[in-house]
């Protein structure tokens, strides 16, 4: 009991900020839980052999990478509140794809709104939540968003099981309810960030001419980075390659 208190004690003492994004975090979390599973699946059912579902999943990661550099440069400079509620925006559209999908010609368009919506939106929570805590309570506080974005994502996947079982097993029919569940919470959520996130400050002025100059000059002072890099892209493949299926 002390120690649930003393949580709650932390909990009560953080910025607003900091308790918005810990309730997206958690929500967030459960609803992409509730169609994890089943989002191959789906895909499929919408009539997609495995060459077209790898094919899916690539374009999702080749408009991530293009939008990871000028979205991170623009966060230095630019509302970063801003840039969040377009990512959230972004993920709206990409679930109503999911949602109304006739065929799987509609994923492509959901997966690219997918992962820019990983590249904004989960950049700029960090960011908030970074700034949001102090040197001394920064462990603690990423380790207990973890912590209970974790718990409550525990039973997304059953609940979404017993759903799809309802609905008729394993069909268009019976995942697609999933994807309006995720809708509605997402579109609630996103609300609910966007009116109540108090944006940061940020000093700096958008000039695209600048933004080349700058990541080299980050990797030239960065001794390290570019092999850091460079294991993340190895990471990144062997990733991709299993993800599909």
């Amino acid at each position: 009991m002390a120690f649930f208190g003393k949580l709650r004690e932390f909990y009560s003492e953080q910025t607003r900020n900091y308790k918005v994004l810990l309730t997206r975090s958690v929500v967030a979390s459960f609803l992409n839980q509730l169609v994890e599973n089943f989002s191959s699946l789906y895909i499929v059912e919408l009539g997609a052999t495995p060459f077209q579902l790898s094919a899916v999943r690539a374009v999702g990661s080749a408009a991530s990478a293009l939008v990871s550099i000028p979205a991170g440069w623009l966060s230095d400079v630019y509302s970063l509140k801003k840039i969040m509620v377009l990512g959230m925006i972004l993920q709206v559209l990409s679930v109503a794809c999911y949602a109304f999908a006739q065929d799987w010609i509609w994923i492509i368009v959901a997966m690219i709104f997918a992962t820019m919506t990983m590249t904004l939106v989960f950049r700029m929570q960090n960011i908030f939540i970074a700034n949001s805590l102090s040197d001394r309570n920064r462990a603690t506080g990423y380790a207990m968003r973890t912590t209970i974005r974790q718990f409550f994502s525990i039973f997304a996947p059953t609940i979404g099981g017993v759903l799809v079982h309802l609905f008729g097993g394993i069909s268009v029919q019976g995942i697609r309810p999933l994807y309006f569940v995720q809708l509605v919470g997402v579109s609630a959520i996103s609300v609910y960030v966007a009116l109540n996130l108090e944006d940061v400050e940020t000093e700096g002025s958008f000039q695209v001419s600048e933004l080349i100059g700058h990541y080299r000059e980050m990797f030239r002072s960065g001794e390290n980075l570019g092999r850091f890099a460079f294991v993340q892209a190895l990471g990144s493949i062997t990733w991709g390659l299993s993800m599909p299926f």
